[in-house]
């Protein structure tokens, strides 16, 4: 599965009001602090560059009028393009190479959750800083789209994604705080994890962990015959043979 990447290559700067703000999951962007109107064709767009990156203007043409041809699709683009600038500045997008691109200053709601995964540093359970971030992943996973941007079927590979992201930062934390012996930390992450996928195996295999270095060996094995019962109701199938060794080391 294709994470999320960082969308520019120049370094973002602090964000300051003045700085353009794109919240793709609340479907609005805020300029000096306060929510610019944009319609619905103009939010699509935004958050389509938001979400992609640097792109061929075909590409964005055909995914926001997938039923226009190519040459109204393409005059579609430039029409959206020009209000958005009317309302943001004319640098808030740029048209380079035949490639459209949000601005370098623009800050995106999921550049702390971009940043984590391109650079694979551990989030710091100890940080109420991390309570934000794992609650971004959580509506990663569980994504709902604003009125404004249902519709789009643009946006559904864009859902599988930003859930995978989610789930990665989640599964990231709760090792790091495994590791650092935070045992009811991590339960409590794997076991939202579960909730959004009770098949979750590296979640389940974490959570068998975190009973062993307690030394409970009795909760690991309730927990082991739970999962491979719903693995046989829900899919007919089996824990995987690395589960299943584990779980013969405790009998």
């Amino acid at each position: 599965m294709r994470t999320l990447e960082s969308k520019n290559d120049a370094p973002r700067r602090p964000r300051s009001p003045a700085t353009p703000f794109v919240e793709v999951l609340n479907g609005r962007v805020t300029l000096e602090g306060q929510p610019v109107s944009l319609s619905r064709r103009e939010l699509q767009l935004v958050v389509a560059l938001a979400l992609k990156g640097p792109s061929e203007a075909s590409v964005i043409a055909d995914e926001l009028w997938p039923n226009a041809d190519a040459d109204c699709a393409r005059q579609g683009l430039k029409v959206y393009v020009h209000r958005v600038r009317r309302r943001l500045g004319h640098a808030f997008i740029v048209h380079e190479y035949d490639r459209y691109r949000l601005c370098h200053e623009a800050v995106v709601d999921l550049s702390e959750v971009e940043g984590l995964l391109k650079t694979q540093r551990n989030p710091d359970v100890g940080s109420t800083d991390t309570d934000s971030l794992l609650n971004l992943a959580r509506r990663l996973r569980r994504v709902q789209w604003p009125s404004k941007l249902e519709g789009g079927t643009w946006l559904a590979a864009h859902a599988t994604r930003l859930a995978e992201a989610g789930r990665t930062v989640a599964l990231r934390a709760a090792r790091c705080a495994f590791d650092c012996s935070l045992f009811d930390r991590a339960i409590s992450i794997l076991k939202e994890l579960l909730v959004d996928d009770p098949c979750d195996e590296e979640a389940q295999e974490l959570i068998l962990r975190v009973h062993l270095s307690r030394g409970e060996q009795g909760a690991a094995a309730r927990e082991y015959r739970r999962y491979a019962a719903m693995l046989r109701a829900e899919l007919d199938v089996a824990p995987s043979k690395a589960l299943q060794k584990m779980f013969f080391e405790l009998s």
